[in-house]
């Protein structure tokens, strides 16, 4: 990847995109999530889209020109006053998508921003539009959040193996289960 972002409209199914949104609020509704660090007050899930992750790569591999192994994966259930503060990610994130799935009628998407070649951009996703950055290179954060509600995943690549986690390898070597199924 050679800029430090890209926009892809529409790059997700919005029918991918409402069940995996229906997904994440059936598991904050069994009280099947944590809270994270950086995110106080939305409920958070680890790798439940990793089949997501593997359906989309070479899609991506293709708009990006480049190989990539798919190393992790996070989705949230933001909740109304939510702050994301400026951060990079880890090195298994050199890649990152953020996907927006969907959220409240009253309200526009929360937008998210990247700090890119000295500027502030604003990305403002709609369900099915991705923002692609180099996450563990590339500032980036969300202003408090005044919806009622977004659901959001988050898939991250890398193209460098030394940023592929050594205690699990390559995501797409393991035979791993999730209950979400893009086919599904």
């Amino acid at each position: 990847m050679k800029e430090n972002h890209k926009i892809l409209k529409n790059f997700v199914d919005k029918d991918l995109c409402k069940r995996m949104s229906d997904f994440i609020k059936q598991k904050v509704k069994q009280d099947k999530f944590y809270y994270d660090p950086q995110c106080t007050i939305s409920p958070a899930m680890e790798n439940i889209f990793f089949d997501v992750g593997i359906h989309l790569k070479p899609r991506l591999e293709k708009e990006l020109g480049c190989t990539l192994d798919h190393t992790y994966n996070h989705c949230r259930y933001y909740r109304t006053g939510e702050i994301l503060r400026p951060h990079k990610d880890k090195d298994q994130c050199e890649i990152a998508l953020s996907v927006t799935l969907d959220y409240d009628d009253m309200h526009k998407p929360w937008p998210i921003y990247v700090y890119d070649n000295n500027e502030i951009i604003k990305a403002e996703l709609d369900i099915g539009d991705v923002l692609v950055y180099k996450g563990s290179e590339t500032l980036h954060w969300r202003n408090p959040f005044k919806g009622t509600w977004q659901t959001q995943a988050f898939i991250f690549y890398a193209t460098d193996e030394r940023f592929v986690d050594p205690f699990i390898g390559k995501l797409e070597d393991i035979n791993f289960v999730t209950e979400f199924k893009v086919d599904g």
